[in-house]
């Protein structure tokens, strides 16, 4: 069989070459990232995240609410639900009465304000994106070259073992336990596989997305909609802190603004009590004055008094 020939062309060195392979520490590392194993294990924990995550649905109930406020009075004003693609597209609706605002930095600001407990989901699901990088075709497609050959090593391992022995033929020492561990490696993953397909269809079920679709379309939705959302917080905090400085620059140039008033209003009291002084000491001064006058008036006058009769009667 093919075996036999196999193990007549390999000499001593080749053959040390596969033991000393077969024996590494890092063969069963190498299987599991060859028949897929690090993919499913990827999916599995981006499912198990999202599922596990009550941020993430908290979220996505405020945009219902929010949605449903935008939409009152029209027949979209009482959703249910929406379509996960909205998600990023809601940094594309501006508010008509506020400049800059969008509904997606309006979100951020609700749930900043109100839940910001909400906003640890970004961080708890972050395996969402390792997880929209991955190919579910190319992951099945893996899975199925695995299968097939190892069947073709099993199937190998098989015949050499009904093959005529050869001295030194070490083929069946090497292969056989290595495919077994192969075998029971391969069925861990493709049990592992089923079961977080049927989790993932009940993932996408409960956020109303259509069945069929893919890990890496539903993923990328979620790693979009992070990234904007992280944009949007990051915004904010750079217009709060223009906010900031600005009220801090208007609130200084006020500040100088009532300390130059009231430097100028006491100026302007100094003035009017100096004026203040001078007017009265100039009334007493013009008071002393016309005293003085009176006085000197008063002394200076004629003093009249009548011709004695004597006087008189001599004339």
């Amino acid at each position: 069989g093919v075996g036999s020939d196999l193990s007549v062309d390999l000499d001593v060195s080749s053959q040390d070459d596969l033991l000393g392979f077969s024996s590494s520490e890092s063969v069963l590392e190498s299987v599991s990232q060859e028949n897929g194993k690090g993919k499913v294990v990827v999916l599995e924990e981006a499912v198990h995240d999202l599922l596990a995550c009550s941020n993430a649905s908290g979220v996505i109930q405020i945009v219902l609410r929010i949605g449903n406020f935008v939409n009152g009075g029209t027949f979209r004003g009482a959703a249910s639900a929406f379509k996960l693609d909205a998600l990023p597209k809601l940094a594309d609706l501006r508010s008509a009465r506020i400049p800059g605002m969008t509904l997606l930095s309006y979100l951020y600001n609700f749930i900043d304000t109100k839940h910001p407990e909400l906003k640890k989901f970004t961080t708890e699901i972050s395996s969402c994106s390792k997880a929209s990088k991955l190919s579910l075709p190319t992951l099945r497609s893996d899975l199925t070259v695995t299968k097939e050959e190892l069947a073709f090593m099993e199937r190998e391992v098989e015949m050499a073992k009904q093959g005529e022995k050869i001295q030194g033929d070490r083929f069946l020492e090497v292969f056989e336990p290595f495919s077994r561990t192969m075998r029971s490696d391969l069925e861990e993953v493709l049990k592992m596989f089923e079961e977080t397909m049927k989790r993932y269809e009940s993932l996408v079920a409960r956020y109303g997305e259509e069945k069929g679709t893919l890990p890496e379309d539903f993923f990328g939705i979620w790693v979009s909609f992070i990234r904007s959302f992280e944009k949007a917080g990051i915004d904010m905090a750079r217009e709060r802190e223009r906010s900031e400085r600005e009220a801090r620059i208007a609130a200084a140039k006020e500040k100088n603004l009532q300390e130059k008033k009231a430097l100028r209003n006491e100026q302007k009291e100094e003035v009017d009590e100096d004026n203040d002084h001078s007017e009265e000491e100039t009334s007493d001064a013009m008071e002393r004055l016309r005293e003085g006058l009176r006085v000197n008036r008063s002394n200076n006058a004629v003093k009249w008094s009548p011709i004695p009769n004597r006087l008189i009667a001599a004339t």
